[in-house]
């Protein structure tokens, strides 16, 4: 299972959004935080622990958005479906985690789960 935090500039952002490396790592250490605590509260058992897999720093128009992702695998299928309900409450704590707040998400925050 993978997460994945990207910022998608809009045409009325002022200037392009970037990442660096020290922003990636709290991202993605806040992501597998939330995973970690999901998995633990419904009982879901992880078999690969979660990593920063990527860490797409800069915004490259038509190419690239800054992005974080983290992966890690769950014992059985079972045990992934156990996040199903839970995956856009994650998602949005992502959002959260890039935008510092429950206040409106901005229109070039995008917080994708993928499994």
């Amino acid at each position: 299972m993978c997460a994945e935090v990207s910022v998608t500039p809009s045409p009325s952002t002022p200037t392009p959004i970037s990442f660096n490396s020290t922003y990636c790592r709290t991202v993605s250490n806040r992501m597998i935080e939330l995973f970690n605590a999901a998995a633990e509260e419904n009982g879901a058992v992880i078999s690969e622990a979660f990593i920063q897999t990527v860490c797409d720093t800069t915004y490259v128009p038509s190419r690239t958005v800054p992005r974080v992702v983290i992966c890690g695998a769950f014992a059985s299928v079972e045990d992934s479906q156990k996040l199903d309900g839970v995956a856009p409450q994650l998602a949005q704590e992502l959002v959260y985690t890039v935008t510092g707040g429950p206040s409106q998400c901005p229109p070039w925050v995008r917080a994708v789960v993928r499994v």
